[in-house]
């Protein structure tokens, strides 16, 4: 799950979900798992942008949702692949 500009973005079984109340899938996961949030600052509003929008359109192209691949994982790891493509 990612928090960009105060929406919440998952990446589930059901495709990606947004919600403008970030405390809404916080609070149902707390009762379920734990996790530590992290705040990525790369240095500069473009750079900063660049990885917002490549982690929203992370799945873009990729095939279904799996579990074993192409997982809630994989949002992360499409975006790093894209964000260093340039």
């Amino acid at each position: 799950m990612s928090i960009i500009d105060g929406v919440s973005y998952s990446w589930e079984g059901n495709g990606q979900n947004e919600d403008p109340n970030p405390s809404n899938y916080t609070d149902q996961r707390r009762t379920t798992s734990g996790g530590t949030g992290y705040i990525l600052d790369f240095g500069s509003p473009q750079l900063n942008q660049k990885f917002k929008d490549s982690l929203k359109s992370a799945y873009e192209g990729t095939g279904d949702y799996k579990l074993t691949k192409n997982n809630c994982g994989d949002a992360f790891n499409n975006t790093f692949a894209k964000f260093e493509e340039g």
